[in-house]
């Protein structure tokens, strides 16, 4: 018997997901979150990438609770997932909620650059990067975010 774990539902998500049945995702999401786990930074991140490619109102109403569900778990988001929300809150006119997330991340101290230019200051010195990071760091330390 397949044990239901968080990683599990995930790829389960993600194969229902890529297959169309955003509901069907979502359903297993909420599964997820109340009888297995808080879910991770990765589950949210699969139901956001479905909910950009879904491109239906439906999908941005998803999100929509997604974000409060992220919120209720007191999960911060990654750079990622603030992105994906604010195009989908974007193209679905929810300016509101593409603010909300982008307060959010902001307070979270996340450097944002959706919105074009206009928010990168362009005559700032550049800074060096931490040298112990710099000689440790390898391809490794980078997940692929298509695999889940």
């Amino acid at each position: 018997k397949l044990q239901r774990d968080a990683y599990t539902y995930t790829t389960t998500m993600n194969a229902v997901g890529r297959a169309g049945l955003i509901d069907r995702a979502f359903d297993l999401f909420k599964e997820l979150r109340s009888k297995v786990a808080s879910p991770s930074i990765v589950a949210y991140n699969t139901m956001a990438a479905m909910c950009e490619r879904d491109k239906t109102p439906r999908s941005a109403e998803i999100a929509a609770e997604l974000f409060e569900t992220m919120k209720e778990d007191e999960l911060k988001p990654e750079v990622y997932t603030v992105g994906v929300l604010m195009n989908i809150f974007d193209r679905n006119n929810m300016q509101e909620l593409s603010n909300e997330v982008k307060d959010l991340a902001s307070s979270d101290g996340l450097v944002l650059m959706h919105g074009g230019q206009d928010e990168l200051d362009l005559e700032a010195e550049p800074t060096e990067p931490d040298p112990v990071l710099a000689a440790t760091a390898t391809t490794e330390d980078f997940d692929d975010r298509d695999v889940y």
